[in-house]
C-alpha cells in the first residue's frame, strides 16, 4: 500500500511539472483586456503581464469578497490614465481586485495612487449575486509586482 502512495505521489508530481511547463513566458497584455469578463478566461491558466496605475491598498466598504481571498491581500489598481469608478450604491470610488499572497506584498503598502505598477500573475472571475445570475467579477491573482519608473 505504501509504494502505491509512493508511486501515486510520484506521478502526481510528474504530471504537476509537466503541466507547469506548458505554458509559455508570461508576455504583456493590455490591463483593460486582461480584466474584462470577455477575456478573463483566456488569461487564467498562464501568467501574463499587465500594466496599471496603482489606486489603494484599502478594501472597498461596500463589497463583499469571495472567501478565497480572505488571506490574501486585496489592493486596487486601474488602466494607466484613467480614473477609478465610483460603485453604484455607495458612491466609493473603486478600481479593479487585485489579489496578493501577504508574502509578495510588501511594495503595495509603499506605493502611492497613481504610481506605476508592473503585475504578473493570472485572472479569476466570481459570479455574482442569486443563483441564475451571469454577472461576474474579475480578478488578478498576482504572483510578483514592481513600480516602474515613471
Amino acid at each position: 500500500m505504501q509504494k502505491l502512495l509512493q508511486l501515486l505521489l510520484i506521478a502526481l508530481i510528474c504530471i504537476t511539472t509537466i503541466s507547469a511547463t506548458d505554458c509559455p513566458e508570461a508576455k504583456d497584455a493590455p490591463f483593460k483586456k486582461v480584466m474584462n469578463t470577455a477575456f478573463a478566461e483566456d488569461y487564467q491558466k498562464c501568467p501574463t503581464i499587465v500594466h496599471a496605475q496603482f489606486f489603494s491598498s484599502e478594501r472597498p466598504k461596500a463589497w463583499m469578497f469571495p472567501a478565497k481571498v480572505n488571506n490574501l491581500v486585496v489592493f486596487q489598481c486601474v488602466a494607466i490614465g484613467e480614473d477609478p469608478k465610483a460603485m453604484p450604491l455607495s458612491s466609493e470610488l473603486t478600481g479593479q481586485f487585485i489579489t496578493i499572497p501577504k508574502d509578495k506584498s510588501d511594495l503595495i503598502f509603499d506605493l502611492k495612487r497613481g504610481d506605476k505598477v508592473k503585475i504578473t500573475g493570472v485572472t479569476w472571475t466570481e459570479k455574482l449575486g442569486a443563483m441564475g445570475s451571469s454577472s461576474q467579477t474579475v480578478y488578478f491573482m498576482a504572483t510578483g509586482i514592481e513600480k516602474e519608473t515613471q
